[in-house]
């Protein structure tokens, strides 16, 4: 569903994509503070005048320079810190010679130390602010300069110092945020590449195994009985139509397993396998969550036995209790968990049953595999789970 964007969200991606390789671009046009400096040189209150331009310059050019070195990642912390003391010592003398035009050019000296004190972390941009703010006010004090006039260069001072740290501490957030954003959709490709291979695994792997065993059966019965043969044949088109089916809706994400149709559907598989098959069911109906979670244990497990235990018979047993259910699959047969691939020496099933563990973990439950005292082996499966009178009580 689209949605349109607000304003906010809008300026926000404009920002974003404005790129911190372009963010001095936005302190450059400061440097029009010189203007009050010039314009005493040119009325002649500055003398020496070459002296005053030349200064002049000298300091907007080191100011253009310290601002793109604060901002560029190919410069060390030397080659930053060298232009902005120079900054410092040229506005510190530029001052004390020429008087109150040059004193506003603190201003922007206090730009520059808050870029550095954001950017580069050699020290705090509040103090910079302060630090600057003082010298500045100092400075005009020597410099004879009557209080009220000081008063407005301290002001002038502290506010830019301000509002470059600010605008400072915004880019870097948007960076971080940026950061954050690309690491969140990393993490959301790969979840959902692991839910659906899971997905295709556990479909897939029941599917076909299922039309295995009626290819066997139609192979034994070719000749013997051809109305079981064209049983087994239907259901094996069956099968492969309903085999498609899941995968689109498993594409779709849309894929909803009940645990009543898994039963049925293992019964059937068991059956045309050669195994016995002891289905139990009790307790109240599950929660849908719940229901589809199960559901996928029973695909898996009984896949597991038809493919890989040999198993004559198979009981599946479903306890709903109070605040839990537990899932019983076990079978006379070899290991079944060797359909996940075999377990291995550490304990650790392969993927089929570590996917199924990984999934009841998630929803708070646990899944135990192990080959029981007197042969056979047994899936065990547990779930909490709340019942929906318990939930309504709540509510009320």
């Amino acid at each position: 569903m689209f949605r349109r964007k607000t304003l906010i969200q809008e300026q926000f991606e404009q920002f974003e994509q404005f790129g911190l390789e372009k963010a001095p671009y936005i302190f450059y046009p400061a440097v029009v503070v010189a203007i009050g400096a010039l314009s005493d040189i040119l009325e002649g209150r500055d003398n020496p005048a070459w002296a005053s331009v030349t200064g002049l310059l000298v300091f907007c050019a080191c100011y253009l320079f310290s601002v793109w070195t604060a901002f560029s990642d190919r410069c060390g912390r030397v080659l930053v810190l060298l232009p902005a003391l120079a900054l410092t010592v040229l506005t510190v003398v530029l001052s004390l010679r020429f008087g109150e035009g040059m004193l506003w050019l603190f201003s922007l000296l206090a730009v520059v130390w808050s870029i550095l004190a954001g950017r580069r972390l050699l020290l705090r941009p509040t103090l910079a602010v302060v630090l600057t703010t003082v010298l500045g006010g100092v400075t005009a004090a020597i410099a004879g300069n009557e209080m009220g006039e000081s008063f407005g260069i301290i002001y002038a001072t502290q506010l830019s110092g301000i509002a470059a740290a600010t605008i400072v501490r915004l880019f870097s957030t948007v960076m971080e945020l940026r950061e954050a954003q690309e690491e969140l959709a990393h993490s959301a490709v790969a979840e959902e590449r692991l839910r659906f291979a899971r997905d295709l695994h556990d479909l897939l792997g029941h599917s076909i195994s299922l039309i295995v065993v009626k290819a066997e059966a139609v192979r034994r019965f070719a000749d013997l009985d051809p109305e079981t043969v064209r049983r087994h044949a239907g259901d094996i088109e069956s099968v492969g139509r309903t085999s498609l089916e899941e995968i689109r809706e498993a594409v779709s994400g849309y894929r909803e397993r009940s645990l009543k149709a898994e039963l049925k559907s293992a019964q059937l598989a068991l059956r045309d396998a050669g195994t016995a098959a002891a289905i139990r069911q009790d307790g109240p109906p599950l929660p849908a969550d719940a229901d589809a979670l199960l559901g996928w244990v029973v695909r898996e497990g009984v896949t597991n036995v038809i493919r890989h235990s040999e198993a004559r018979s198979c009981e599946i047993e479903v306890a709903h209790g109070s605040g839990a259910v537990e899932l019983k699959i076990s079978d006379d047969g070899g290991d079944a968990a060797a359909g996940a691939g075999k377990m291995r020496e550490s304990g650790i099933p392969g993927q089929g049953l570590l996917g199924l563990a990984e999934r009841l973990s998630a929803a708070g439950g646990a899944l135990n595999a192990a080959h029981m005292p007197g042969g056979g082996y047994r899936l065990l499966a547990t779930l909490p789970v709340v019942r929906r009178s318990a939930e309504k009580m709540g509510t009320q």
